[in-house]
């Protein structure tokens, strides 16, 4: 609060506010946090208050002008920032010694603002927000602080984080509140925004950190080129292709363009993608991702062709089933043939003459969708499975 720490009873479910601040703390109060007997609190222009909870009064002051928030790290030392340095406080002996920090951090301007510094919940280790500005929230780097067992910090060359660029290339992604540790995924996670004002503010980004090497988690795009059949349908998941170590792929927003329509036609519902070859050729699928915030995008070549000898002609009589196969595809109503089975990318994962019989073994075939082809003399027929 902007006017000092009350007490708040809670008792019976009374709820009741003391009329007054605890002596000592009226002014500017930011993070508090209960560390062993005592609760620390950051006080602007102050310092760090140390309040007994037994007697709700201030027993001692810890001081430092420049504070600007506090953490407790995993071995229960309490951390205050103060711009340039970085005071360590014992929870039980309430020693303090301030350090030079590696990187200075930008003016916390005010306690209440949120805190620009972590600790780490399975290392003795701690994360800060550095930046050369002036202005509150323009931190534009996170650094890694190893604790030592003396109490030294050293920082961890291995950790590396810079803010990406942002959507208009004349400005910058900035930090705007405060980062933290997501004790679901793991992740560092630090909230952006685009550097200026106003309209500016509309661009947000949510970027879930590495807390080991400082690399943001990729989404990557797993679709290598593809070699289709003129007439044929390819049909492919976005649970398939997309991968995202903090995004469920069906959570993602997937574009993707024919760079020549003549060539071949796509389709997108959201969650697939169906690529239909209409001529021979050689045309690019240029497909983009973009998985909470982070844009990922890929040119992948489309060869179409049509094998010569093989009409559009269809095997009428031929019945492919099941459609949802647990280890064996059956071909009935013909003799004599290929059986042909694609992945979603187009290449040819298994093949079967049906003089060997009607039943072909797939259970070595990983999960997901395929395009099985049959084949006989100059008619051919093409249905799509999936393999459970």
């Amino acid at each position: 609060t902007s006017a000092g720490i009350f007490i708040l009873n809670v008792d019976d479910n009374d709820f009741t506010l003391s009329e007054a601040a605890i002596s000592g703390t009226a002014g500017e109060v930011g993070m508090m946090a209960r560390v062993g007997k005592y609760v620390f609190a950051a006080k602007q222009s102050t310092g760090i208050l140390v309040i007994d909870p037994t007697t709700d009064a201030v027993v001692e002051t810890i001081d430092e002008g420049n504070v600007g928030g506090i953490t407790v790290s995993r071995d229960g030392s309490v951390w205050a920032t103060a711009r340039e340095s970085i005071v360590r406080i014992n929870p039980t002996t309430l020693e303090s010694e301030k350090l030079t920090l590696p990187n200075s951090m930008v003016s916390p301007w005010f306690t209440w603002m949120a805190d620009k510094m972590c600790a780490d919940p399975d290392e003795n280790a701690l994360y800060y927000a550095y930046g050369t500005g002036s202005w509150p929230n323009s931190e534009t780097s996170i650094g890694k602080l190893v604790i030592n067992s003396d109490g030294s910090l050293t920082e961890d060359s291995n950790f590396a984080f810079t803010m990406p660029a942002a959507n208009d290339e004349a400005r910058h992604q900035l930090l705007y509140g405060t980062i933290g540790i997501d004790p679901i995924s793991g992740y560092l996670v630090a909230t952006t925004t685009q550097s200026g004002y106003g309209t500016n503010y509309s661009y947000n980004w949510l970027h879930y950190i590495d807390r080991h090497t400082g690399e943001i988690a990729k989404t990557t795009i797993a679709i290598d080129d593809i070699e289709a059949l003129v007439g044929e349908t390819y049909t492919y998941a976005v649970t398939e292709f997309v991968t995202d170590t903090d995004n469920l792929p069906a959570l993602a927003v997937v574009g993707a363009q024919s760079s020549d329509s003549e060539i071949f036609t796509i389709d997108n519902d959201g969650l697939t993608l169906t690529l239909s070859p209409v001529g021979e050729g050689t045309a690019t699928l240029d497909i983009t991702v973009n998985s909470n915030g982070r844009v990922a995008e890929k040119s992948v070549t489309v060869n179409a062709s049509k094998p010569s000898g093989v009409s559009d002609k269809q095997l009428a009589s031929v019945s492919i089933y099941p459609t949802q196969v647990g280890s064996t595809l059956n071909v009935a109503g013909i003799a004599e043939g290929t059986v042909t089975i694609f992945n979603i990318a187009g290449s040819q994962v298994a093949s079967h003459n049906l003089a060997d019989g009607p039943a072909i073994d797939l259970g070595n075939l990983p999960r997901g969708a395929y395009i099985v082809k049959v084949l006989s003399g100059d008619k051919s027929q093409t249905a799509k499975i999936i393999k459970l």
